[in-house]
């Protein structure tokens, strides 16, 4: 095969794990709240965690439940560390190590700044952080089930790996048809 095919079989790869990265994360953090809890050395630890109503179970224990307050809520790239076209936006919430009472994301320096305008924007419009945190509480399902999204980014990748090998046998096709004339028109020359 020809070292172009090889490329293209390369980026296609890439972007299906790309794709199938992305689907894995908003499927992990769908209906949940980043929940940082910030400890004495100001380091945080960063917990997806699923509302229970108005309240955030991080742990087992009664001083691990936290409070959410709509206004203290902002929107996050989750994961941190990842390119951004691979994070997905999530609620976060910051609170102090065992106080239920959330912090104010302006004075916690943990978090990273980046924030898009229409994110800023919607930070100042507390009806979208009530309606964030009804979605989340309630729970909403999707019109695509979670299962069926892997299953289509697999059924997607499939179709074009096959399109590219039938383009690739027509090539191939192709090349021995020219082989061939070639051969021909040199045999009639003699």
């Amino acid at each position: 095969m020809a070292t172009g095919v090889y490329i293209l079989y390369l980026i296609l790869v890439i972007i299906a794990v790309a794709f199938g990265i992305q689907t894995a994360i908003r499927l992990r953090a769908r209906n949940k709240i980043l929940a940082v809890i910030v400890g004495r050395e100001r380091k945080g630890q960063f917990r997806l965690v699923k509302p229970v109503g108005q309240i955030l179970p991080v742990g087992r224990g009664p001083e691990e439940i936290y409070n959410i307050d709509t206004e203290r809520i902002i929107i996050v790239d989750y994961p941190f560390f990842l390119p951004a076209f691979l994070q997905v936006p999530i609620p976060c919430s910051v609170y102090a190590q065992n106080n239920p009472e959330p912090m104010d994301p302006d004075d916690v320096t943990i978090l990273p700044k980046t924030s898009t305008s229409k994110q800023l924007a919607s930070f100042m419009n507390e009806h979208v952080i009530d309606a964030i945190v009804q979605a989340t509480d309630e729970g909403r399902r999707r019109r695509i089930p979670e299962w069926a999204l892997p299953a289509m980014a697999l059924l997607a990748t499939v179709i074009v790996f096959f399109v590219v090998y039938m383009m690739q046998q027509k090539i191939d096709l192709l090349d021995a048809r020219l082989i061939d004339i070639s051969g021909k028109i040199s045999n009639i020359g003699k």
